[in-house]
């Protein structure tokens, strides 16, 4: 757990504003904690505007910080978190954005609980992919018939990013597909993000296989195809790889699609391609806290309101991510800007081959682990 003094370091200056007045928001109807950026700020007026109850919305800057809201002890939670100059009063938590990463472990600690959101119009217009993310059984693993955890609403991919210019220059040709970072004019000019579910991940679906796979020990060609991967490989890092693709170290990375779009917006040579083959899905998801007091219908309400046509497309515009609505029925319903981007309407047959990184059992996360040291150590 982080001291307070690192996690006031870390919330950035809006957030810290708020934080530093959330004590005198415990009366309001609904308290909502979210990640900053993650909702259009006037998504958050309208609902506020449309409802009669008082909500009060809490921008934080990372998800780990949100996660250790969760803290399942509230005294250790209370101390923790409390600042010696504002009121001793707990601070209350009814709803909460967090990544779909984090569902296992907050459901097995039991720092969330169900929601009650099967009966909500839009929930049967959620794509079932996003449907399965949510239903857990109570150690936190997909189940079909589980209960519901989380209301998702807002997501992106891992893709693939270069400088259309430096490999014009150096006569290489653009990558499609995942099976292109094997070629062997990227060597030396690939970055990678440093997560072994996500590298293992595209091995595995460049082999025709899932993100998912339990045995990668039992897909006989994964180990030398890591080794031909590792030989391209300039770095690993999950937090500077756009810096080495600015700097010229890597002409081809790969990361996650909210950074790489918000890169994109200032860096105009960058180029974004959305493997064909199918991808890694990430999600921010809402959860309800056990210790939550809001009633369940005014959680559904905003739940709900996130989920509607003009909240889909707004949130589609404004925050480097999708709308889960955006598909089906919503399609012809979605503002130009929305329906022509691929990067945000992204291609309905490459999300259909994409995934979810789910829960893997305890002995096949110690098989990719062991696979990722081998990889990194040349072995």
């Amino acid at each position: 757990m982080k001291s307070r003094r690192s996690f006031l370091s870390g919330l950035g200056t809006l957030a810290l504003t708020q934080f530093l007045i959330a004590c005198g928001d415990n009366e309001a109807d609904l308290r909502v904690y979210f990640l900053q950026n993650s909702l259009p700020p006037m998504l958050i007026d309208q609902f506020k505007k449309k409802i009669s109850k008082s909500v009060s919305f809490k921008a934080i800057s990372q998800i780990k910080d949100i996660r250790q809201l969760l803290d399942k002890n509230p005294r250790q939670q209370d101390k923790q978190w409390q600042l010696p100059f504002l009121s001793s009063k707990p601070q209350v938590i009814d709803l909460l954005s967090m990544g779909d990463y984090y569902l296992a472990e907050c459901i097995a600690q039991k720092t969330i609980q169900p929601l009650e959101i099967e009966s909500l119009s839009d929930w049967q217009k959620l794509p079932r992919k996003f449907q399965e993310l949510v239903r857990r059984n109570t150690k936190g693993m997909p189940d079909p018939k589980g209960a519901i955890w989380a209301a998702p609403y807002r997501w992106g991919v891992t893709a693939i990013a270069y400088d259309e210019d430096k490999l014009k220059a150096a006569g290489i040709k653009v990558p499609e597909d995942w099976s292109d970072l094997w070629r062997d004019e990227y060597r030396d000019r690939l970055a990678l993000v440093d997560q072994p579910r996500e590298v293992i991940g595209l091995a595995l679906k460049s082999l025709g296989y899932s993100y998912n796979t339990k045995n990668p020990d039992q897909v006989p060609e994964l180990k030398n195809t890591l080794a031909r991967l590792q030989r391209n490989v300039k770095f690993y890092s999950s937090t500077d790889y756009l810096d080495s693709l600015a700097s010229g170290d890597s002409y081809v990375v790969v990361g996650w699609s909210n950074e790489l779009l918000s890169m994109q917006n200032s860096y105009r040579k960058l180029k974004i391609v959305i493997p064909k083959s199918g991808t890694a899905i990430w999600s921010d998801v809402w959860v309800k806290s056990s210790k939550a007091l809001a009633h369940s219908d005014l959680i559904n309400q905003l739940i709900g309101f996130c989920w509607q046509n003009k909240s889909a497309n707004e949130i589609s515009l404004f925050t480097l991510g999708s709308s889960p609505m955006i598909y089906g029925s919503r399609q012809n319903e979605l503002v130009k800007d929305v329906r022509d981007n691929p990067l945000i309407n992204i291609d309905e047959k490459i999300f259909d081959k994409s995934e979810f990184l789910l829960p893997l059992p305890a002995e096949s996360l110690k098989l990719y682990e062991l696979f990722w040291r081998n990889m990194r150590s040349g072995k």
